[in-house]
């Protein structure tokens, strides 16, 4: 298997909570995985809570297509 360079990119969005618990920060996280022997680059993303002291996953890790 190629070795792959791993890049993030994090970005906030305000997102309301489903309860009546208020306003919690999701972000989005998207890696970018190039495979340095063919340049083909492929995204993964992921959605974090991390409202409170201890982050944790919104989402499952999932194929991210660019818009």
């Amino acid at each position: 298997m190629a070795l792959m360079r791993v890049l993030a990119r994090v970005w906030g969005r305000g997102q309301r909570a489903p309860s009546l618990s208020g306003t919690r920060k999701v972000v989005d996280v998207v890696f970018a995985f190039t495979n340095r022997s063919t340049g083909v680059v492929s995204k993964q993303a992921v959605r974090v809570d991390v409202t409170d002291e201890f982050p944790f996953l919104v989402t499952k890790l999932s194929p991210y297509y660019d818009r």
